[in-house]
């Protein structure tokens, strides 16, 4: 017997919560690969309930990506793992209505703050470092 794999979107109030979930969220939409819209992005999460053991990264991400793509058109998605479960993040842009939408982590404050507290760096450092992290990411956009 063949084993599949059971996905479900998630609904309701189901995505708001996992959405509030600062590591889950730490990769988020930032670009519409289509039309290079940054802002207005529509969510769309799936939870994969049941899937095959001993299956790889590697084969399970295509197989999962094929079955988003015609069962629901999107074109990308992003494999994230919560609580022990295994989740598939997509968006919608809001300007074109592509799937095609471009993930990156999102530096806010609490998260430099919790970098620089590791790293047990004075205030007059976090600045330093700051300023020239800015610096460097102007060169992306």
């Amino acid at each position: 017997m063949k084993s599949q794999y059971v996905i479900r979107e998630l609904v309701k109030n189901e995505p708001l919560i996992l959405l509030k979930d600062k590591r889950f969220n730490t990769l988020h939409p930032i670009k519409c690969s289509a039309c290079d819209n940054k802002d207005n992005f529509s969510r769309r999460l799936f939870i994969v309930e049941v899937e095959p053991k001993n299956v790889t990264e590697d084969e399970r991400q295509p197989i999962l990506m094929d079955y988003l793509l015609h069962r629901y058109q999107i074109q990308s998605a992003f494999f994230k793992n919560s609580k022990k479960k295994n989740y598939i993040d997509t968006s919608i842009c809001e300007k074109c209505h592509s799937t095609a939408i471009i993930y990156d982590i999102k530096f806010d404050s609490a998260m430099i703050d919790e970098i620089f507290k590791n790293m047990e760096l004075g205030d007059d450092k976090k600045a330093e470092f700051f300023k020239k992290f800015e610096e460097k990411m102007t060169h992306f956009e």
